[in-house]
């Protein structure tokens, strides 16, 4: 890009300042402090390279982005540990499992965000958090990483204010959102010793990742398209992020325990109105109170560890196509008791009995296992419908599948009732 003589000489004097915390600039053709009665009026300068303490590798940085951070590094300050800003830019550090894998930053980089007053992206070696570790002395020989380049960070640019609980909600959105179009769990560092980073990344940083997926993200993904902030998706990506199977499932089992009692309430309140509309058409008898009764009665039942589910997929989830992710054993076991004629189903291929008969047997799969689980080292007692360790990944992606309809079916529910 071209700049003008003015503009070669501020950020000459930035860098300068930026020196005091050790962090170097390569000096090199119009950045040399040579006449400027000998330079012409605009001059080509793509990119600055910065040397952060303890940086292997430069920091590329547009002259536009340089002066854009500098120009607010007044304002710079942490929030908490991991999240440094200034009053229009935000650097959230993020991690994962596959962070330093080659080119997992490179594809979560293709992501863009724009909002109601902000853009978002991510990006590799956040230049507001190198700033700040080395001005605080956040690096270490010992370990081996540096001030900025081990981080890769959520980057929010601010056109208009927002207070730290809605952006606090954004990363989380965010966060979800790479979760769930790469198949890996991104999550914002939550941890309060900087050095338990230095050491998960030192695990990765050289390894190469063989499952990378094609991602192309021509355009920006409008904030509003985002699921609304909620524990959900905190939850969601929790138990993406666990290799072991058994605690994948319960970690997944329990978004349905935590979102159930709001179901069931809903369910009750649904249930209730009606019989109430007909008050008006009916005699105010004990059969009629009685049946008010019943609808209390049922949404007790429902709050019980064994409907949990049930309910939930009742009300929640589209059960059908659910059926094919059954493992094969317990594919065909559902199919000989509900009379299915196919191992892949339509709505065409279903009666209602049916429908009802398979959301209640894929509860009761789901529910057994749960309990296999967790009462492995007393004496269960198996039901016949516990999906056995070599079942337990099939039976995690029909999990996975149900918890993204619930954090659907919560993004549809009024504000009041919205978890």
């Amino acid at each position: 890009m071209k700049i003008n003589i003015e503009q070669l000489k501020c950020i000459r004097t930035l860098l300068t300042s930026l020196a005091d915390d050790n962090i170097d600039a390569e000096w090199d053709g119009y950045l040399n402090d040579e006449d400027d009665n000998d330079l012409p009026d605009e001059i080509e300068l793509d990119e600055i390279r910065l040397s952060f303490p303890d940086d292997q590798d430069y920091c590329h940085i547009s002259p536009d982005d340089f002066l854009l951070y500098m120009n607010d590094i007044a304002s710079i300050r942490r929030v908490g540990d991991t999240i440094v800003r200034t009053n229009h830019i935000v650097q959230a550090v993020i991690s994962s499992s596959r962070m330093g894998y080659t080119g997992f930053e490179s594809e979560l980089s293709l992501f863009s965000f724009v909002g109601e007053g902000l853009t978002a992206s991510v990006v590799k070696m956040p230049f507001l958090v190198g700033v700040m570790n080395a001005h605080e002395g956040r690096y270490t020989e010992d370990f081996g990483f540096g001030a900025c380049e081990p981080y890769t960070a959520i980057e929010i640019r601010l056109t208009e204010e927002k207070d730290e609980e809605y952006l606090k909600n954004l990363i989380e959105q965010i966060c979800f959102y790479l979760t769930d179009k790469i198949g890996v769990a991104i999550y914002p560092w939550e941890g309060p010793d900087i050095n338990e980073l230095y050491n998960r990344m030192d695990e990765y940083y050289d390894e190469t990742d063989e499952s990378e997926k094609d991602v192309n993200e021509d355009t920006a993904i409008e904030v509003k398209m985002l699921p609304p902030y909620s524990p959900l998706l905190k939850m969601f990506r929790q138990a993406k992020g666990v290799d072991d199977p058994e605690i994948q499932f319960l970690q997944y089992y329990k978004i349905i325990e935590y979102v159930s009692p709001v179901v069931a309430k809903l369910v009750a309140y649904d249930h209730l109105n009606r019989r109430l509309d007909l008050l008006p058409s009916v005699n105010r008898n004990f059969k009629y109170l009685d049946s008010i009764l019943d609808v209390a009665r049922k949404y007790d039942k429902d709050l019980r560890d064994d409907s949990l589910a049930e309910a939930v997929i009742v009300n929640c989830v589209d059960v059908v196509p659910l059926y094919e992710f059954l493992p094969q054993r317990m594919l065909k076991k559902v199919k000989g008791e509900l009379k299915l004629q196919k191992d892949v189903l339509t709505d065409i291929d279903v009666n209602e009995e049916q429908v009802r008969g398979l959301q209640h047997k894929i509860a009761t799969i789901l529910y057994a296992t749960r309990n296999s689980i967790v009462h492995a080292k007393s004496n269960y007692e198996e039901t016949g419908n516990e999906l056995s360790l070599d079942e337990l990944e099939e039976g995690n992606r029909i999990l996975e599948v149900i918890v993204r309809s619930i954090i659907n079916w919560n993004q549809r529910q009024a504000e009041g009732f919205r978890l």
